[in-house]
């Protein structure tokens, strides 16, 4: 017989709403410290998240849903797993083409740009890296 594993409630929520609301086995999540695995009764933490992709495993432990974030805090407590992130795209829904030519320009403006481009071509350019080497695939 397989066994059985428990499981969390994920949220990630955006200012606009509540994006994922689900129970799943296993969800890796980008932290500033590294990667993050959050199972059932992991010990209670708060971190900040760093870009990169928040993976979720079925029962099986397959990782069958992919999402880019590029910042944001993981609160973890009593078997749930809240994810605060300014914006989510989900990576089967994200066209690389469509980075690429953000990214493209964002630079053909030279090195006169302003702070938040500079944010935003450094978020672009992990979201780019991300779609190129999606984690557990």
């Amino acid at each position: 017989m397989p066994e059985q594993h428990e499981t969390i409630l994920l949220e990630i929520l955006t200012p606009e709403k509540t994006f994922l609301n689900k129970e799943v086995t296993l969800v890796v999540v980008p932290s500033e410290e590294g990667d993050l695995g959050v199972m059932a009764h992991i010990a209670p933490m708060l971190c900040a998240l760093r870009p990169g992709v928040i993976c979720i495993f079925d029962e099986k432990l397959n990782a069958n849903e992919r999402y880019f974030v590029a910042s944001g805090t993981a609160w973890i407590n009593d078997n749930k797993a809240i994810l605060l992130v300014p914006e989510v795209f989900d990576l089967k829904k994200t066209d690389d083409h469509t980075t690429l030519e953000e990214i493209k320009k964002i630079e053909a403006k030279g090195e006169n740009i302003d702070q938040e481009s500079k944010l935003q071509l450094a978020t672009l350019r992990q979201k780019h890296y991300s779609l190129q080497n999606i984690p557990y695939a």
